[in-house]
């Protein structure tokens, strides 16, 4: 496989593997009490809504607002909505002397229970920790939320091998947004022809590639595989296809 001086690599289900359920009635209630205990009172089955609906029309309006290209949102802003436009209050609510740090907390709480599963994949360290030896720039582009994201790098050990991380939340575009991934070209003075994408999504990870000018290669893994007939119908850019990282070495 050709070799490449920089690596830019996608993080869940390509480094790590995580799964959740956001959905879940346990995780509401759970949510529902954390709101009483500051003085905004909601059914569970009410918090679960008007957060999705929430979530909804944000995404909607940061669209309209940025019109070309792919807007994102920070979640963590929608928790302390939530509190603030509660419908029914107690008499006496408690003050938070710090909202973002509310907010941090809340969302990392929020992601803690609807956590299932983290696990980093097996061949993850060994080629992070390989490209770095062979003087490669090793750099992380996901579409995520700095809140948890970050703490989760750290919690599966690879917050020391990327040479910088840039998370969507925190730049206000998704990929496969192309000023996502020239934001970061351009910082480190990246070539095209010395840049790869790696990822396991053909549309945010592949089509990004292609938009950016730069070679992509597809990690079809069984957690999120396509199958050969989808992939040569929406393989348009032609993306080297593995099923094990460690081919990224040969």
């Amino acid at each position: 496989m050709k070799q490449y001086k920089n690596y830019i690599f996608d993080l869940y289900s390509t480094l790590i593997e995580v799964k959740t359920n956001e959905k879940g009635a346990a995780l509401w209630k759970y949510m529902a009490a954390i709101y009483a205990g500051f003085g905004a009172e909601y059914d569970w089955r009410d918090l679960r809504r008007s957060f999705w609906e929430m979530e909804a029309k944000a995404r909607s309006d940061a669209q309209d607002e940025m019109g070309e290209g792919y807007a994102e949102i920070e979640v963590g802003d929608l928790f302390l909505r939530l509190l603030k436009e509660a419908p029914k209050k107690h008499e006496i609510m408690h003050k938070i002397a710090d909202e973002r740090t509310w907010v941090i907390t809340v969302t990392e709480v929020f992601r803690s229970l609807s956590r299932k599963q983290m696990e980093v994949y097996p061949w993850t360290v060994p080629v992070l920790t390989e490209l770095k030896k062979r003087g490669c720039g090793v750099y992380l582009l996901s579409n995520a939320q700095s809140l948890f994201t970050r703490s989760e790098i750290e919690m599966t050990g690879l917050d020391g091998l990327f040479d910088d991380i840039y998370i969507s939340s925190e730049f206000g575009r998704l990929k496969p947004d192309p000023v996502f991934l020239l934001s970061l070209m351009k910082r480190y003075r990246m070539k095209p022809e010395e840049t790869v994408m790696v990822g396991n999504d053909l549309f945010s990870d592949m089509c990004l590639a292609q938009a950016g000018g730069i070679d992509g290669v597809l990690l079809n893994t069984s957690t999120f595989s396509y199958t050969k007939e989808e992939i040569q119908e929406r393989n348009t850019m032609n993306a080297v296809v593995i099923e094990d990282m460690r081919e990224l070495l040969k």
